[in-house]
């Protein structure tokens, strides 16, 4: 809008040197006057022309033009940092997703250590303190794992906010998955 009005006002400003027409009409009635006309009608068409404005036309002229180019050279630096804005967030989001791919098959290889230690401990290859530590390391794995979904989630809303809101379509890779136990 502000592009708009400064074209606007450095064409207006250029119309000036144009001859403009301006037009006026009246009509006036009177009554019980014996010296007037009952009505009166009065029109008239001027040319107003300004040939010779002191020099003031082509250095305003050039100031308009001036904050015009501003203008653009601002949407151009905005339209810059916003995409560069939408490419951190979609680098962000990849990286996300592919650090909850990688917790994920954490998740998977801790629950599958447990099963063998569990498998070990019935068979008394392994103690209790050693199947502690392994059910301790598939909750640490869980809890990275969910954090990592936080950081999904994140840079998904990251993403919506650079590009102004609105639905960004999920991969299906975060979709919730439920304790192996």
């Amino acid at each position: 809008a502000a592009r708009l009005a400064a074209v606007a006002r450095a064409d207006g400003v250029a119309a000036e040197r144009l001859p403009r027409l301006e037009a006026r009409a009246a009509w006036i009635r009177s009554s019980g006057d014996p010296f007037l006309p009952d009505d009166l009608t009065q029109a008239s068409l001027n040319v107003v022309w300004t040939p010779f404005a002191s020099g003031t036309r082509a250095p305003r002229r050039a100031a308009e033009l001036a904050e015009q180019r501003a203008i653009d050279a601002d949407l151009v630096t905005l339209r810059r940092a916003i995409a560069r804005e939408i490419d951190e967030a979609l680098a962000a989001l990849a990286t996300a997703r592919e650090a909850l791919a990688v917790r994920e098959r954490g998740v998977e290889l801790a629950s599958e250590t447990l099963r063998v230690d569990r498998e070990r401990y019935a068979v008394g290859r392994v103690t209790t303190n050693d199947l502690l530590d392994t059910e301790a390391e598939l909750r640490q794995q869980q809890t990275a794992r969910d954090l990592a979904r936080y950081d999904v989630l994140r840079a998904r809303l990251a993403l919506e906010s650079a590009v102004g809101g609105g639905v960004i379509p999920s991969s299906g890779k975060e979709k919730r998955e439920s304790s192996p136990e």
